[in-house]
């Protein structure tokens, strides 16, 4: 009986569906004639056909299994977290749960989904630290690097590390060194990937992902880029997944074709199938990273560069890596199909509702607060997202990656281009800003009965090593213990506490990036979570030697808010600590000695699921606090402002101009705020908000008048916050928490920027638009009107306020005053005037005096201290 026959009979019997049946009789068509093409007869090519098509259905078959067993496995979880979560009020809150789920929440005891994401990338970037270091900008020459402009030894490392990982003669031996790390941390990514749910085949002959510029390609036909890349790639070793063999000379054009079909259309093409998270085309298959595989270094640069974005080694793998532990983290926390997982979790979700609102409606259930009319409107609005609340699908969909994706890409990337050029042009200060950080770690550290200012001593010698003394020995430590290398691995990314989305081209990221690099910001924010991070986890390397019940009450209360019990505590404490100075002599007598999560993942001595369970427990307890000691991002805050809105349509637009530089107070709203509202009674909230508060305002008015001082301008005279205490406290609360912009308004009618409040709330780019709009158009009309039209000091005006890094707080009042004013006094003839008219207002609304007055030269006097009188 043949193969075809076997299968025929199974379908009668029901043992194969119609699916499978077809799916299995297209493979053996698809190989038989590949066997033939390959020179076998008719009768040995249909032979090799069903052996190799019964081979691939059964580990299509025990692939199957596995999976079943995996969202099982997943589907119980979900439904143990949304049964066992209770609210801040103690209730029973299955939408909460799910919520939850996604993104942390303090009266959760399970690991949400943002954290499982970052362990992933942390359990492979940790064997990237010299990777990380090396091919980091600003490594080679400070400022040519932190603006992306490649040096020649920078050039010269990576076409030597290019070459050891193609294994290609070289005698650097860091570049080996750093070919050999990459080659370590893909593989564990991809088995990680493949534990959880993937099916990603190992391939002895890849050796690193390729970036496809969609716009470069799109400009040439399918033949034309077919021609290119065929000679550059090592076909033999490339598979055909219809066939699971190697390509003909025929097939191989027509799966490069689908390819380039695809890669022209930025991945549209696919959107087109409606069952397109199970479809398992050839087009999807080929597209995977892996499929291309090149001969040599050389073909993958030379591809690179004709229609590659570049030969960024480090966006390229850290993009790829940061994909692929996404994609993991999906498949652990939702199961093998996230989407299926997901819907399982709503439609719990929504039963649950469903029977509660029936329970409501005959008098046996009520909600202790609820602010809509039924249970089922408030899991909708829970799930959909709402005036206060960022939605559940929203937060999927912003770790699919799909919240932030543009719908007419070439339009959202200029504009976002426009909003980077301004981060540029208006952050050069949130440095200063930053300092409220120690205030937080503070705040976080009494929460957790943790040494109130060691975190913050180290963050300074965090800071002082590697910007004064560019030592980086620390910092690599940092990275080995699972501490992600943000500054090191993204570009713009410690702008995002202020900046909701970072898409854009490459130029306008890497001008963001320098000012916020060059202002110190990047490297204070990363100083702040690594300094945080390495003292908790030194922290509980000082208390492992103690049980749990001779642990401190609040730091017991913390590890059970993380799902961590006293059986959990002893088995982690028992887990081997990790000292710094057995892998670097540099640390020598240093006492850096810490209790990672990760070792207690490697542990062998338990079940692997309890062993990465824990790991995952205390990570979260690593991470969550992290975010709270120095806020930059939050999953919540990201998916509350955008919403469904996407880049490149109108309400997008408005909306991404309008959450500009607000991100960082929104992450206070949903770690701080949202910790200290959920207290338990009045004194619990009010003991924790007044902290909040009070010492909040105090780094709020410190940084405001140390913001003062880097404009000019005398900080506020005592006699003045002793006439207005509640207005100047007001300001300094706003300031403290990010939004000093609006702090303005408390004492003028403008911001700092001249700018009113109906101005100022559409966001920078609105008003970077009216401004050049103003600009052109305006002085135009005016002459038409017959008015006075002034070009020149308009134009002056938009670019001193709008000049990338022209706000870098040390070098502002250089721009201001040494070369715009200079400039301005030759071709604006109401320059004195206007100058006048602004060293009057601030004597008028603050009493506040200019130690360097617009228009002058130099200085007029020293500024002094903030409060020394």
């Amino acid at each position: 009986m043949s193969y075809k026959q076997c299968l025929s009979n199974a379908l009668n019997e029901g043992t194969i569906n119609k699916k499978q049946y077809d799916e299995q009789l297209e493979l053996i068509d698809n190989l038989e004639r590949t066997y033939k093409g390959q020179g076998l007869n008719p009768t040995e090519a249909s032979i090799e056909a069903a052996k190799k098509a019964y081979d691939t259905a059964k580990i299509a078959a025990a692939y199957k299994k596995r999976n079943n067993r995996l969202k099982i496995a997943a589907q119980q979880r979900i439904e143990v977290n949304l049964k066992s979560y209770r609210n801040a009020k103690g209730e029973e809150d299955y939408a909460g749960a799910l919520k939850a789920i996604f993104a942390r929440d303090d009266s959760a005891n399970f690991a949400s989904l943002e954290t499982v994401i970052q362990q992933e990338y942390a359990i492979v970037q940790k064997y990237l630290d010299s990777f990380l270091h090396e091919f980091k900008y600003g490594q080679f020459e400070k400022v040519k690097g932190v603006v992306g402009i490649e040096t020649t030894k920078r050039k010269t490392l990576t076409s030597n590390f290019m070459k050891a990982l193609f294994g290609e003669e070289t005698t650097d031996k860091l570049a080996q060194q750093l070919a050999k790390a990459w080659t370590e941390a893909a593989e564990l990514a991809r088995q990680r990937f493949n534990k959880y749910g993937g099916r990603i085949a190992k391939l002895t002959d890849w050796r690193i992902p390729q970036s496809h510029d969609f716009i470069k390609i799109r400009k040439v036909a399918a033949d034309t880029w077919t021609d290119f890349i065929l000679p550059l790639l090592k076909v033999d070793k490339m598979i055909d997944q219809t066939t699971g063999l190697a390509f003909t000379p025929q097939s191989i054009r027509l799966a490069l074709r689908e390819v380039y079909e695809t890669l022209s259309l930025d991945g549209t093409n696919k959107l087109l199938a409606k069952d397109i998270a199970k479809r398992k085309s050839a087009t999807n298959q080929r597209l995977d990273h892996r499929f291309l595989i090149f001969k040599d270094s050389e073909s993958w640069l030379k591809y690179q560069d004709k229609f590659g974005k570049g030969d960024n080694v480090l966006a390229i793998t850290q993009d790829h890596l940061m994909t692929l532990t996404r994609d993991t983290a999906l498949k652990r926390v939702l199961g093998p199909d996230d989407e299926a997982g997901y819907l399982y979790a709503k439609t719990l979700v929504k039963q649950k509702a469903a029977r509660d609102a029936r329970q409501e409606a005959q008098g046996s259930f009520k909600r202790k607060t609820l602010a809509f009319k039924t249970e089922d409107e408030r899991a909708e609005a829970i799930l959909g997202g709402g005036l206060f609340e960022s939605g559940v699908d929203n937060l999927y969909m912003l770790y699919k990656g799909q919240l932030n994706r543009p719908s007419d890409k070439p339009w959202a990337r200029g504009l976002a281009g426009i909003r980077q050029l301004l981060t540029s042009a208006y952050l050069g200060s949130a440095s200063i800003v930053a300092l409220t950080d120690f205030n937080w770690q503070r705040i976080t550290n009494q929460f957790n009965d943790l040494p109130a200012f060691k975190s913050a001593r180290r963050t300074l010698s965090l800071w002082r090593e590697g910007l004064l003394a560019n030592d980086k020995t620390i910092g690599k430590v940092a990275v080995r213990s699972g501490l992600i290398a943000e500054s090191w691995t993204t570009f713009a990314h410690q702008q995002s506490r202020f900046f909701i989305e970072n898409n854009g081209m490459e130029l306008t990221q890497r001008l963001a990036d320098a000012t916020i690099s060059l202002s110190g910001l990047s490297g204070m924010t990363q100083a702040g979570r690594w300094g945080f991070g390495m003292e908790l986890m030194g922290f509980f390397a000082d208390n492992a030697n103690k049980s749990f019940s001779e642990l401190d009450k609040l730091f017991q209360r913390g590890l059970k808010r993380y799902g961590i019990s006293e059986g959990d505590w002893e088995i982690i404490r028992k887990t081997k600590l990790y000292d710094a100075a057995i892998d670097d002599p540099k640390m020598a007598g240093k006492n850096v000695v810490f209790l990672r999560p990760d070792d207690i993942r490697g542990r062998t001595d338990i079940p692997e699921v309890a062993a990465e369970d824990l790991a995952t427990k205390l990570y979260d307890f690593i991470k969550t606090e992290t975010e709270f000691a120095v806020p930059s991002v939050s999953a919540k805050g990201r998916a509350w402002i955008l919403g469904n809105a996407k880049p490149g349509t109108f309400t997008g637009e408005l909306i991404l101009s309008a959450a500009m530089f607000k991100q960082f107070p929104i992450t206070l709203m949903f770690t701080h705020i949202a910790r200290g509202l959920a207290q338990t009674g009045f004194p619990g909230k009010f003991r924790y908000m007044g902290d909040l508060m009070i010492t909040g305002a105090m780094y709020g008015a410190f940084t405001m008048e140390v913001r003062e001082i880097t404009k000019g301008r005398q900080p506020t005279p005592l006699e003045y916050i002793k006439e207005n205490p509640g207005e100047y406290f007001l300001r300094a609360l706003i300031t403290g928490g990010g939004l000093g912009l609006f702090g303005d308004y408390f004492v003028a009618d403008h911001n700092r920027y001249g700018k009113t409040i109906s101005e100022t709330i559409p966001g920078p780019l609105i008003q970077f638009i009216a401004d050049l709009y103003g600009l052109s158009v305006g002085n135009v009309f005016d002459l038409i009107r017959g008015e006075e039209a002034n070009f020149t000091g308009d134009s002056l005006k938009f670019i001193k306020r709008n000049t990338p890094g022209a706000s870098i707080w040390y070098l502002r009042l250089l721009w201001e005053r040494v070369i715009m004013d200079t400039v301005g006094r030759m071709v604006d003839v109401d320059f004195d005037s206007k100058n006048s008219r602004q060293i009057n207002n601030y004597l008028r609304n603050t009493q506040q005096e200019f130690w360097w007055q617009p228009g002058e030269i130099a200085p007029s006097e020293a500024p002094y201290v903030p409060f020394s009188k």
